[in-house]
């Protein structure tokens, strides 16, 4: 099911607000494969995290970051109330549904706001193993692409 009408997939920005033990053992597996987590004001490479678990909340919600996540093409979205914090802050209108990974990943395309015609999706905090993050990467672009 490709959408050749969309953009490629060639930058991918993972954010993640939740502190799970899950969670931080999937950032642990990213860091051990070569990924680092960002600051808003860092460079940015082909895929980046992120991380506001426990500090600097209110910058999910920041221009400068929304501004910033314009860049990528994908936004992977780890946790209910960063989800919502950073898609009501980026003034989406609502998500077109696609097709999903698994259960409680929800994958579509952002309508409406400062994120507009962006691929989005949306993940359980706690769900999936230690390396969730690359294979819905790896689905993503295989599907989409």
């Amino acid at each position: 099911m490709n959408n050749k009408n969309h953009n490629l997939i060639n930058k991918t920005a993972i954010v993640i607000g939740t502190n799970t033990y899950e969670t931080l053992m999937q950032i642990h597996h990213m860091l051990l494969n070569g990924l680092k987590i960002h600051n808003i004001s860092d460079e940015t490479g082909e895929t980046d995290i992120y991380y506001f678990g426990t500090n600097n909340w209110r910058n999910i919600n920041s221009k400068d970051f929304i501004n910033k996540l314009k860049k990528y093409d994908l936004i992977i979205i780890s946790g209910g109330e960063t989800a919502f914090s950073l898609l009501n802050s980026s003034e989406f209108k609502f998500i077109k549904n696609m097709q999903c990974f698994m259960p409680l990943v929800s994958c579509g395309i952002i309508n409406g706001g400062d994120l507009d015609s962006k691929y989005v999706i949306l993940k359980g905090g706690g769900i999936g193993g230690p390396d969730i993050y690359f294979k819905i990467i790896d689905y993503f672009k295989k599907v989409y692409n």
